[in-house]
């Protein structure tokens, strides 16, 4: 995820009516902090933050347990915190897995630039091929129209057909490495998408 995105999320608010605050505690000066190669490895820095996100995902629902569990404990119902705790329990439950989703997918991601960092040095791909492989890791995913307009494309090509062009695509799609959708879009082999047919 991009960090802009995570930046307007992060805005928590505070709900005055109850005095009850939104934002979760931090990890005690611990600010856990990930270099990111790629886009789609995503950063952990707000991973301590997964289940407040779950609750203002749902603040609606949060609220109402919420003052409905006051309200039972008032009236002295058997248990009036019962409902609360199960929302609680199923918001940790949809937290870790997604958060188990997101490490699968940083393993994944880390395996694939291992296997095309040996593939490079056991001289199956060449420079070319790797170049195409690290801007696709670097942008996430690459419109092939954009991408053979890109400066940087363009260069690896200045004097070669394009004969060589399609030779290089045909080798990463065939080693497994890129993956060419319906849309015409360039995706990371470890990426499950719908592949277009290979010409």
């Amino acid at each position: 995820m991009a960090t802009g995105a995570w930046g307007g999320f992060w805005k928590r608010p505070c709900c005055k009516r109850t005095g009850f605050s939104m934002r979760p505690l931090p990890w005690r000066g611990i600010t856990p902090r990930y270099r990111r190669p790629s886009p789609v490895i995503w950063k952990f820095q707000y991973a301590p933050f997964a289940l407040a996100r779950y609750y203002l995902a749902h603040i609606d629902e949060y609220f109402t347990l919420f003052n409905r569990c006051r309200r039972d404990a008032k009236r002295d119902v058997a248990h009036p915190h019962t409902p609360f705790v199960q929302f609680h329990l199923e918001g940790m439950r949809v937290s870790i897995n997604r958060l188990h989703d997101r490490v699968n997918q940083i393993v994944k991601a880390l395996l694939f630039q291992t296997q095309v960092r040996q593939l490079h040095d056991e001289k199956q791909l060449n420079t070319r091929q790797y170049t195409i492989i690290s801007q696709l890791l670097r942008s996430g995913l690459l419109p092939l129209a954009e991408m053979r307009r890109a400066p940087w494309y363009q260069s690896l090509y200045l004097q070669l057909t394009d004969k060589t062009r399609q030779r290089d695509l045909h080798r990463l799609r065939e080693l497994g490495l890129v993956t060419v959708d319906r849309q015409e879009r360039l995706w990371p082999g470890f990426v499950r998408v719908q592949s277009a047919p290979d010409e």
